[in-house]
């Protein structure tokens, strides 16, 4: 018991130190300043498309070696990735640390929040989980917003520094993922098909597949103005011939997103409280929705005032996800299907940029007539989903009214 109340005061060391991701303000900029255009947007679809291939791969993983191993490796992929950019030189390169990056997020996902929960679990302390997750997530995004203030700063400097200084950071991580303990109820997976199966009976949950469909929607969406942020940075500076501030202009809202993210997470459990999951989920949605809508219309300063608030939905949607999912399943697949809704939130993602690519074929820059073709299909596509979310939010509330707060899905029956 010793061990795993150290793990719970461990843990938001953890997620501090991996939120020191420097690059975050500058990396499109920092490709673009080295290949083509469609080619620096096929790096960013790299990182994502890495999280796909392993994203699933990762989760069962977690589940049939460990939660601390998988947390082991993440952080050692990300100081590699990192260091590999930095230092090395020419497309190829750029590749394989983007790769190295995107197997990082992966080997991540649904590891963490698997081994908090189950942690608690084992305490006897889940009705904590919400709050605790909250508590790390901000300290998560106070790292994000921190870094990205200093990585804009720095690569005004040089910018491969902020590659160096995450890879400093990703070996701390690393320390501090080998300080934490596995908890019981891990190592519990079927064999991979086995393992598949169990998630694709998962999704017969009405619960499960309605939280599934919101959660890709939501990921396409949170990660459009993240991926889209310089380029529609510079069309607004451009006209005051200060778009060379760019980077640091970057940071600055990165930074204020981050800790108005954190900020928002409290009012994410007071939310599921007062609405309930569904309803919390669907607002998270819809306002993700309109801040790609706002940026649509156009490069305008008081847009870039909007997107600071990029991080409120995912802030308030996380931690109600966990308290709505994580008691529908079993410790053995938790960490898998975790992986499996990560992995279609990235592929969804990733596709989309590899169309947003194709349209701006040929183009010299990412410039606002550019952006104008590529935003407009995104609030369409959110928008078609959000009315059909709505259309099923009732039924889904019911059923998790119904159910006692130790239900499970028994997906070997």
């Amino acid at each position: 018991m010793d061990d795993l109340e150290r793990t719970l005061r461990r843990y938001p060391i953890y997620q501090a130190l991996r939120g020191l991701l420097f690059w975050q303000p500058m990396f499109l900029l920092f490709f673009a300043a080295r290949v083509r255009p469609d080619e620096a947007l096929l790096l960013v679809a790299a990182y994502d498309l890495s999280c796909v291939l392993l994203e699933v791969p990762s989760g069962y993983l977690a589940d049939a070696v460990g939660r601390r191993f998988t947390l082991l490796l993440s952080a050692g992929a990300s100081a590699l990735g990192a260091g590999v950019i930095a230092l090395g030189d020419g497309l190829p390169a750029l590749l394989a640390g983007q790769a190295l990056l995107g197997a990082a997020a992966a080997f991540n996902s649904g590891s963490d929040v698997a081994l908090l929960w189950e942690t608690l679990a084992a305490l006897g302390r889940e009705g904590e989980f919400a709050a605790r997750d909250a508590a790390a997530r901000r300290l998560l995004l106070v790292g994000l917003g921190a870094s990205a203030l200093a990585g804009g700063l720095l690569a005004s400097i040089d910018d491969r520094l902020p590659y160096l200084l995450t890879c400093l950071a990703a070996l701390g991580a690393l320390a501090a993922a080998a300080a934490l303990r596995e908890p019981p109820g891990a190592r519990d997976a079927a064999r991979p098909l086995g393992q598949a199966l169990r998630v694709v009976r998962a999704v017969r949950d009405p619960v499960l597949l309605w939280v599934l469909a919101l959660w890709v929607g939501l990921t396409v969406l949170n990660h459009v103005p993240y991926a889209f942020l310089q380029p529609y940075l510079q069309a607004v500076l451009r006209p005051f011939e200060v778009d060379a501030a760019t980077p640091a202009a970057a940071g600055v809202v990165v930074a204020a997103t981050m800790l108005l993210g954190g900020l928002a997470l409290p009012f994410g459990v007071a939310l599921l409280r007062r609405l309930g999951g569904p309803a919390t989920l669907l607002l998270a949605l819809v306002a993700q929705g309109a801040l790609v809508a706002a940026m649509s219309l156009g490069p305008h300063p008081f847009v870039v005032a909007l997107l600071a608030l990029r991080m409120v939905p995912e802030a308030l949607a996380s931690p109600v996800l966990g308290a709505v999912v994580h008691p529908r399943l079993d410790a053995g697949l938790r960490a898998t299907y975790l992986s499996a809704q990560g992995l279609l939130g990235m592929l969804a993602f990733s596709g989309s940029l590899t169309l947003a690519a194709l349209a701006v074929r040929g183009e010299a820059d990412l410039d606002a007539p550019a952006l104008a073709r590529v935003l407009p299909a995104y609030v369409a596509g959110g928008a078609a989903l959000a009315l059909l979310l709505a259309a099923t939010v009732r039924p889904v509330a019911r059923r998790l009214a119904g159910d006692s707060p130790s239900v499970r899905v028994r997906h070997l029956a």
